[in-house]
């Protein structure tokens, strides 16, 4: 049961993904003449497939245990440590992993719709994604929580992402619509 639930969410990511090149595709001829149609009709249509095909699986992450997920989102603090929680919660960009890195250290790739819960002791901390592309540095306290949101920046030929420190309430939101994934460095 759980698989099916998995494959279907994976399909409908896949749909919308491929709702986003058909309106692109509809956009671009409608802004050209009719000359001008005829003239990159084929390019345009060739690149589309293309396109299309590239990103026609969606990201792969390493999905958390249900009673893991389960627990994450009871967002319980810990007097020995500070729960960092970083989460993806957009389909934009479905089929890009961004890798993450917490203190120079490769965490893990988020997904669409997924989050890493991070237990971090008490001190600044620096997180990064998609390389050095946004780099966020927080300084915690132990028995608190955190929540980094990764917002996906599509770019003309790549997809980017920016990190940014959100509020409880944006954060435990956003979480709650996302599956947990295993780190690396938990």
């Amino acid at each position: 049961m759980y698989m099916n639930i998995m494959i279907a969410s994976q399909y409908d990511q896949l749909y919308e993904t491929k709702l986003e090149f058909i309106f692109i595709y509809k956009f671009i001829f409608q802004l050209q003449s009719r000359e001008e149609n005829m003239q990159f009709k084929g390019i345009i249509a060739a690149t589309t497939i293309i396109a299309a095909a590239l990103v026609s699986g969606c990201a792969s992450i390493n999905k958390a245990p249900a009673s893991l997920d389960a627990e994450a989102k009871s967002f319980t603090t810990n007097t020995s440590h500070a729960q960092v929680y970083l989460y993806r919660n957009e389909t934009l960009g479905a089929a890009l992993s961004m890798p993450v890195t917490v203190n120079g250290k490769l965490a893990g790739s988020t997904g669409p719709h997924s989050f890493f819960k991070f237990n971090l002791p008490e001190g600044k901390h620096t997180f990064t994604s998609q390389g050095n592309e946004s780099t966020l540095e927080i300084d915690t306290k132990n028995n608190k929580n955190y929540y980094i949101w990764q917002e996906v920046k599509m770019g003309v030929l790549s997809g980017g992402s920016k990190l940014q420190l959100v509020d409880e309430a944006t954060g435990q939101a956003g979480v709650k619509e996302c599956s947990m994934i295993q780190s690396e460095l938990n």
